[in-house]
């Protein structure tokens, strides 16, 4: 462990170190934002995400100046436009409007580092999202959305349309309740035809008559755990089920009741909702550096989201990433925090116990040095 009288110095040199190779990354790397002159801008330290917010750019080349020589750990911009970005308070700004945005994180259940499991279900619902929800129930089509890692555990879901630019934040909350399933009662779909006929919507409709008849179709177990291994059984359930005959279900009605939560994007676990409902609000600037990882939040294709593994493309300190800096640097670090198993730009490490003394790769020690976990020595 660090010890008292060293800590204060310690700390210092592992931040101006890292300060110094993100630098050496936004040399290489020119990060572009659109309608920069509209955006508020905030960056954060080795303390807080959003330590000083209200700043503005009026060009790129500045941004890009900011990054080599002052070079915050995280870096933000607005989801709104203004007239006076950097005005304040936040009447002063003139508001002209914001984009809607969805952050998805993994929940990680206490750990420091994601496991490629968690990264996995998070992109998976990240997918959901995207094609069950924004493309299929909202009609927008891939080349509505960009898509950029968050640079932590998670992905931010951008949809570029004039036409929601001016929402309402209450508008934007009808969004989040219309995805999350707020107050759907699935009984309201189905309707007693008496003599314990039930008719309700089948697999082919759209929305979420479809999504939970989809769902009910597929999962006969839930409802019924024991026929459910019978043929014949599931063979009568999905050809009652695909006309929207749903007598076989009602006997065990209350089991419904989950089936929302299975469908629905859960925003308590998947999305910050403030993130979509708040105007005002501040999101990672994609292609920039996440202060907490070290990875970069890649902004990509949403037709490449099935490929993307952030523990390996996101990688930039001699990954595949971003930059040129060389991937065969290693530097000294001493373990702080105990880190696990760990799998990063391919490579799989094993754990290492607090107070040890490591020659490590670039790419993996700064992702140990920034989730905390470890110090960088003087090499």
């Amino acid at each position: 462990m660090i010890s008292k009288e060293n800590k204060s110095k310690d700390v210092w040199d592992t931040i101006k170190f890292v300060k110094y190779k993100f630098s050496e990354f936004y040399k290489r790397y020119v990060v572009s934002v659109p309608d920069i002159d509209k955006r508020e801008f905030g960056v954060g330290n080795w303390e807080k995400k959003i330590a000083v917010r209200h700043m503005s750019f009026d060009s790129v080349d500045k941004l890009r100046t900011y990054l080599i020589e002052d070079t915050p750990l995280y870096i933000s911009y607005s989801t709104a436009y203004y007239e006076f970005p950097s005005n304040r308070p936040m009447e002063a700004k003139n508001w002209q409007g914001a984009d809607i945005v969805f952050d998805l994180d993994a929940d990680l259940g206490g750990r420091r580092f994601p496991t490629e499991e968690q990264l996995e279900e998070v992109k998976n619902r990240t997918i959901r999202l995207i094609e069950e929800f924004l493309i299929s129930d909202f009609g927008y089509s891939k080349k509505d959305l960009s898509i950029n890692f968050s640079g932590g555990k998670g992905y931010h879901v951008h949809l570029n349309d004039d036409r929601v630019i001016q929402l309402s934040s209450d508008a934007r909350r009808q969004i989040v309740d219309y995805i999350q399933g707020t107050m759907l009662d699935v009984n309201a779909f189905i309707y007693d035809k008496g003599k314990g006929r039930y008719i309700g919507p089948d697999t082919n409709q759209k929305g979420w008559r479809g999504r939970i008849a989809k769902y009910v179709y597929n999962h006969p177990e839930m409802f019924r755990p024991r026929k459910a291994k019978v043929k014949d059984f599931v063979d009568a359930w999905h050809r009652t089920l695909a006309h929207g005959n749903w007598s076989l279900v009602m006997d065990n009605k209350d089991k419904l009741k989950e089936v929302i939560n299975k469908v629905s994007i859960r925003f308590s676990d998947d999305i910050d909702t403030q993130v979509t409902t708040d105007i005002h609000r501040l999101i990672r600037v994609p292609n920039t550096l996440h202060g907490g990882s070290s990875l970069c939040a890649v902004k990509f294709k949403v037709s490449a989201l099935d490929k993307f593994d952030p523990l390996k493309h996101a990688v930039v300190f001699g990954g595949y990433g971003k930059t040129g800096v060389d991937g065969s640097e290693e530097i000294k670090i001493k373990i702080i925090e105990e880190v696990p198993k760990l799998v990063l730009n391919d490579q799989t490490f094993a754990p290492i116990p607090i107070g040890k003394t490591v020659r490590a790769p670039l790419y993996y020690a700064m992702y140990l040095i920034c989730h905390k976990a470890a110090i960088v020595l003087n090499r």
